[in-house]
């Protein structure tokens, strides 16, 4: 299946968390390179992800994600901090619902080649 960019879809979510956009690819089990709006998760929620993974002060890098969609869509992010690897579960919620995305879980001590698995 060829990919057009004129097919995205654009979502709008509350005040407080900005708009970000959604695309088709969003709805198949295909891991993907990181792009602008999953690293925007990532620095959004990124003192929470670095409680959760033990992480001190260092900046997280986004390398690639899987989504699903639920009742709003799950993000797994493999997660780069200096020469730490951690996998990060966010769970953004569809924009009528008014609740605000979060982390749900991280896994740490995962290495760089470690698959992006449901968890």
């Amino acid at each position: 299946m060829e990919y057009d960019e004129s097919e995205k879809v654009f979502y709008i979510e509350k005040d407080s968390c900005g708009s970000l956009e959604f695309d088709p690819k969003d709805f198949y089990d295909v891991t993907l390179p990181a792009n602008e709006r999953v690293q925007k998760l990532i620095d959004d929620l990124s003192e929470e992800i670095k409680f959760k993974a033990g992480i001190n002060g260092q900046k997280l890098e986004a390398l690639s994600y899987k989504s699903d969609i639920v009742v709003g869509t799950n993000y797994f992010v493999k997660v780069r901090s200096e020469d730490k690897y951690v996998h990060v579960r966010i769970f953004l919620p569809f924009p009528y619902q008014y609740n605000h995305k979060e982390v749900t879980s991280v896994q740490k001590d995962k290495k760089q080649f470690d698959n992006i698995e449901y968890f």
